[in-house]
């Protein structure tokens, strides 16, 4: 997702008017025993920090909050629990200050701000991969935090050699708790097409080592599965779809799972895809000299390009130490070119990849006609050793290629240097999707197999925002999608870059929600002078939630709205659907590969029952897969098992 134009910070009058209606909003009662914290997020050059997460974490409580910095970097925590606190922020590829033993007392703001710097070299946010084994490294350095990281310094009896020299590298934002739905009442956030995290989790666990917690994104595990589509009508006239159902949480069963689902309308069954303008860009680095690399890459385009059309177009352009055209536009129909150019690829020098990028949306500009698919197919194992110099640098070439029209898929190569966090900035900036591919079958799939899911965009700018129901929820808390959060006020802003919807293609989002006990509102302490706080008639209904989808047309500026609304009628987990319950258990596997924390009832024997008796029949093959990665997890982490 791209990050919006910065502009000069209100004055303080705007401020301190905002304190003073959050003020006002507060009950007496609150305000004895709690305060505020306010700041701005910067960079290091004084530019504001845009839609970044922010932590507040109590440092002798469980207590902790995040929110999303506005588009001027302000961020406000209210009430705030008296104490001693931690205060920092997430963006990948930065490494944030840290306030610590940060005050907070009753009826008072603390002003605090954080800077963001750019992390060149591998930081405390990011994972360094090498090997197979993981061992912790001393991350804690003074003013500077975020999440663990790992070298991995040793080799698993079953492990592939791994090549020397730059180490994989991942980012993912710590996991997101609880909120309390009184205060929070709205989750926002972008889709995630993805899949590279399943698959390059699969390599680790097929390899014998279990993955690094970060490179584990638990939407991109519950999205790489197929689940039955939507009904035709539900669409109407838009082209996106919204489904819900809920259950009983099989780790929790006082708790609730709410699976939110959101497709993209499919080709009828008489329609072919549109005549397609396609450009491979190529990685031909040095880097690329493996077997799991530049020679997968190879045999993956031979597949796309027996697939090809007379009315398709297929243009390739490599990059190492330079970018050059290795073929103009061709027909689809001289498959021979195509593939003597291909087979004839080698790999050597260093990596340019940001003039690769520059050459390959030229050459698919030029051949881009209305109503077609025009598309660059990157390849690589993503490290841009040049050319590109900072990460903010490449966010501004992905949004600045986006606006040319021409959409982009990621596909990651190899192992031992996979630059997992520059692949996934690539694609959420450049209105692009990515994929990991560790195999042929892979490489089909992601070429050939799901051809119309990924690569004619049917929707874009896909937004969700769940408003829970505070007579009905007391807390939630939604499962993966923390480097997709926006704003709430993001939801309605048409120039706010997120995530794009192919034809067909069906999203899940996971909610595990703690209902409100019956007589008490959001599980709130009773106030001594208001019987309830006040709710809209809305609220009396019975509705657990509504779901907003906000999305574009392809070409239009303007975004679309749909809602529905949901209710709980009490299901329990046993009856709810194949679908439900397997993507269950991929939130399962991908929670406890996360090393969660929130929980503790999960066990590795869990996710295989459930996963095993949701294999269902239309996709009992391609699911049965998990089953197997999660007894090799267990097996590895030293996990309860089911025999």
């Amino acid at each position: 997702m791209s990050r919006p134009s910065t502009r000069p910070h209100p004055g303080p009058p705007w401020f301190l008017f905002l304190l003073l209606v959050a003020t006002l909003a507060t009950p007496l009662h609150a305000r004895a025993t709690n305060g505020w914290v306010h700041g701005k997020v910067r960079y290091a050059d004084g530019s504001d920090a845009a839609f970044v997460t922010v932590f507040l974490e109590s440092e002798t409580t469980t207590w902790n909050e995040s929110t999303i910095s506005e588009d001027d970097g302000s961020f406000l925590f209210r009430p705030v629990p008296v104490g001693q606190y931690k205060l920092y922020a997430f963006e990948a590829g930065m490494v944030s200050t840290s306030v610590q033993g940060l005050s907070v007392v009753a009826s008072t703001g603390t002003s605090s701000d954080i800077t963001l710097t750019e992390a060149d070299e591998p930081a405390e946010e990011t994972l360094e991969v090498s090997a197979c084994l993981m061992s912790p490294v001393n991350t804690r350095t003074s003013g500077s935090t975020t999440g663990p990281r790992f070298r991995l310094n040793g080799m698993s009896q079953h492990a592939r050699p791994q090549p020397l020299g730059r180490p994989e590298r991942y980012s993912r934002p710590p996991e997101t708790d609880f909120r309390d739905s009184t205060r929070r009442p709205r989750s926002t956030f972008s889709i995630d097409v993805d899949t590279a995290s399943y698959s390059n989790v699969r390599r680790f666990l097929r390899d014998g080592a279990l993955p690094p917690p970060e490179a584990v994104r638990l939407e991109e595990i519950v999205n790489y599965f197929s689940y039955d589509p939507l009904d035709r009508a539900a669409f109407g006239e838009h082209q996106v779809a919204v489904g819900s159902e809920i259950a009983s949480c099989p780790w929790a069963p006082e708790r609730r799972l709410l699976r939110i689902t959101v497709q993209g309308k499919g080709l009828d069954r008489d329609q072919s895809l549109p005549p397609r303008n396609l450009v491979l860009l190529i990685d031909v680095s040095g880097s690329m000299n493996e077997t799991d690399k530049l020679p997968l890459v190879k045999s993956g385009l031979r597949h796309l390009v027996d697939q090809l059309r007379p009315v398709d177009r297929l243009g390739i352009v490599t990059y190492s130490d330079e970018a050059r055209v290795a073929l103009r536009s061709t027909s689809g129909s001289d498959r021979e070119t195509l593939r003597r150019v291909i087979d004839g690829l080698t790999a050597s020098g260093s990596t340019n990849g940001s003039a690769g990028l520059e050459l390959a949306y030229s050459l698919a500009t030029e051949h881009r006609r209305e109503g077609d698919i025009s598309r660059v197919i990157l390849a690589t194992d993503g490290d841009f050793n040049v050319g590109l110099q900072t990460r903010r640098d490449l966010v501004k070439l992905a949004e600045r290629v986006r606006r040319t029209g021409v959409d982009l898929t990621v596909l990651g190569f190899g192992r031992g240097n996979l630059q997992d966090e520059w692949l996934e900035q690539v694609a959420d900036n450049g209105n692009g999707n990515y994929a990991y591919v560790d195999g042929l079958a892979e490489a089909h799939r992601a070429l050939v197999a799901e051809a119309a899911a990924t690569q004619l965009t049917v929707a874009k700018d896909v937004k969700l925002q769940v408003e829970l129901n505070p007579a009905e929820v007391a807390s939630y808390r939604l499962l993966g999608y923390e480097n997709r959060a926006l704003a709430d006020a993001d939801f309605r802003k048409d120039d706010k870059d997120a995530g794009e919807l192919g034809a067909g293609q069906l999203v899940t989002a996971l909610y595990e929600i703690v209902p409100t006990q019956r007589g008490d509102v959001a599980g709130a302490e009773p106030l001594r002078y208001v019987e309830r706080p006040s709710l809209t008639s809305a609220a009396l209904s019975g509705e657990l939630a509504t779901v907003h989808v906000r999305y574009k047309n392809p070409g239009e500026k303007k975004s679309r709205k749909l809602s529905a609304t949901v209710r709980d009628d009490g299901g329990s987990f046993e009856d709810a659907s194949n679908d439900f319950r397997f993507a269950t258990a991929a939130a399962g596997h991908a929670l406890l590969l996360q090393r969660t924390k929130l929980t503790p009832e999960l066990d590795w024997a869990l996710v295989q029952a459930i996963a095993r008796d949701a294999l269902g029949t239309k996709n009992a093959a391609e699911r049965t897969e998990l089953v197997d990665l999660a007894r090799r997890a267990g097996e590895l982490s030293g996990g309860r098992q089911d025999g």
